[in-house]
């Protein structure tokens, strides 16, 4: 099966200095500096073989890695895949490598090579991006100061009762735009709830915030503004921005304003529609 893999990998690649085969990869990296970031994803937890297709997975696991790298507004250049893949799905390594190599072709990003290893345990499937920052720096989550307005950049909620979990937005070139701006001071990726990855720039940036709740955008079939902030896995990008008096930058790029970061340390509140305010209690999707 090993020897079956390794005929589906490209032989050559002009970007990779040393082609698959060897004990590592050389890539020509024009870069002063590169992002680096991975995600793994495990059967019965991010995906399930036994209704969701190898094609299907292949897009999950290119897709949270490519939100991360989304999320500091770099460009992927080059990833290392490693497939612990169960004996019982002989079937799924050729078909999920098909696609994921696809991917990489469309998306403009070498697969430098991984491991492939096989399991009576759960399938689990690891990749590794590395990627260019954005020539204005990388966009980071300690960044956010008092004043400052927050944006999402799409719809919240029930991602995976959908199943749209399995094909996760890529918002790289909406993060270019919106770095180009200049205006940006902390960015994440939404994969564990608007409740949860907001708190993570709170903490790190030593700030507060206050959400408007009737602000929040809600996808179709999402009727309560808990489920927005709880469902994990939109993949949207949420972000801090110093914007200029008046401009109306983000929202020109689809970005949708939904409250303001505050001075008190840590404190999220939510603000209703009559101006109640009440500290958020929710947290996010939890994976196991």
């Amino acid at each position: 099966m090993e020897s079956k893999i390794i005929s589906l990998l490209p032989i050559d690649r002009k970007e990779a200095l040393i082609p698959i085969g060897d004990d590592c990869g050389e890539l020509l990296w024009p870069a002063s500096s590169l992002l680096a970031s991975t995600d793994m994803i495990v059967d019965g937890e991010h995906f399930k073989s036994a209704s969701h297709s190898p094609e299907q997975i292949a897009h999950k696991a290119m897709g949270v890695n490519l939100s991360d790298v989304s999320a500091m507004a770099g460009t992927p250049k080059a990833v290392l895949l490693s497939m612990a893949i169960q004996r019982q799905l002989p079937d799924f390594a050729p078909r999920f490598l098909k696609e994921f190599l696809k991917i990489c072709d469309q998306k403009g990003i070498v697969l430098l090579g991984g491991d492939t290893n096989f399991t009576d345990s759960a399938t689990t499937l690891s990749v590794t991006i590395l990627a260019s920052p954005h020539p204005g720096g990388s966009i980071r989550r300690d960044g956010a100061r008092a004043g400052n307005r927050i944006f999402v950049t799409g719809k919240l909620g029930g991602s995976l009762a959908s199943g749209r979990h399995l094909s996760p937005p890529d918002r790289s070139k909406l993060a270019h735009q919106l770095a180009d701006t200049g205006f940006l001071t902390s960015m994440i990726d939404i994969s564990d709830g608007l409740a949860t990855d907001l708190r993570h720039i709170l903490v790190q940036s030593h700030c507060g915030a206050e959400i408007f709740t009737s602000k929040i955008p809600l996808h179709e079939g999402v009727h309560d503004v808990e489920q927005a902030l709880t469902d994990g896995e939109d993949f949207e990008l949420l972000f801090t921005a110093q914007v200029p008096e008046g401009s109306k930058a983000m929202e020109t790029l689809g970005a949708i304003e939904i409250g303001i970061i505050t001075n008190t340390p840590h404190l999220f509140e939510l603000i209703s529609d009559k101006g109640e305010k009440e500290v958020c209690s929710w947290k996010g999707y939890e994976h196991q």
